[in-house]
């Protein structure tokens, strides 16, 4: 999808994310041939909008992501599992 957006000249909106978050978002939105994403819920929706504040905080050295205090935890809310499962 990068690649493809990037070769048509449109703005990504996922820049900034981590590779995790873009997995996440992309397994749970549809992406149109303009580039936009339309989530399938409206929690990708939130998860989305948070994403990208904090990768816009990332950007700005205001966040750094720290093991488990990653951009798709905090972005999801959750805690990530620690040890074994």
């Amino acid at each position: 999808m990068e690649e493809r957006l990037r070769l048509a000249r449109i703005p990504n909106p996922l820049e900034g994310c981590s590779e995790q978050t873009k997995s996440w978002l992309l397994g749970r939105s549809k992406s149109t041939d303009d580039g936009q994403l339309i989530p399938k819920s409206s929690g990708v929706e939130e998860v989305l909008q948070k994403a990208k504040e904090l990768a816009k905080k990332e950007e700005e050295g205001t966040f750094i992501p720290i093991g488990n205090k990653d951009q798709l935890t905090l972005a999801l809310g959750t805690d990530e599992h620690r040890g074994r499962t």
